[in-house]
């Protein structure tokens, strides 16, 4: 016996082809079965709707890496490795140091606030620490001339549009219907 069938159905449950082969008979199941594996045998992957929250977390925590590898990449910079040691550098003092961990540690809590924060909330505080992340690494743009520092330039191009992207979709915001 062979299996023609021409015409594909929905994809049924195991529960639904058990009851079918108590009623067609085993065979004509079975070539109902396979017909409709076949049917969905495809290249086509299926993709699912990703909830704002996380697209937010996730791109708040790229744009956290991508500062710390910067600078990570820094500390390569000739002369860097001395001018942390001598403190001949930007954070020379306690309270220097202290303003820029609590800069940086903001991208970093975003990610949590991003998931766990009521939407109206979360949207704001996307939307403002946004801008603030961008405008800044926008100015760093403009200071970046040297050499050595192109890699920084990039990093913070690449950041400025990250952050840019966060404000745009947390502007977007799916309103509910």
């Amino acid at each position: 016996m062979e299996c023609h069938a021409q015409t594909f159905a929905p994809v049924k449950s195991n529960f639904q082809l058990s009851q079918e082969s108590d009623t067609l008979g085993s065979h004509d199941a079975f070539c109902n079965f396979k017909t409709k594996i076949a049917m969905n045998n495809t290249n086509e992957l299926q993709d699912f709707p990703i909830n704002i929250k996380i697209k937010l977390s996730a791109l708040w925590a790229g744009v956290t890496l991508c500062y710390l590898y910067c600078d990570y990449f820094e500390l390569y910079v000739p002369k860097k490795i001395e001018g942390i040691i001598s403190a001949e550098n930007l954070l020379n003092s306690p309270t220097k140091l202290f303003t820029a961990g609590v800069v940086l540690v903001i991208p970093a809590v975003m990610v949590f606030l991003s998931l766990m924060l009521k939407p109206v909330v979360s949207k704001w505080l996307n939307i403002i620490v946004g801008i603030l992340f961008t405008v800044i690494m926008v100015l760093i743009c403009f200071t970046l001339s040297e050499g050595w520092y192109n890699f920084y330039l990039f990093y913070a191009i690449l950041e400025s549009l990250i952050t840019a992207f966060i404000v745009w979709l947390a502007w977007k915001w799916p309103k509910v219907i």
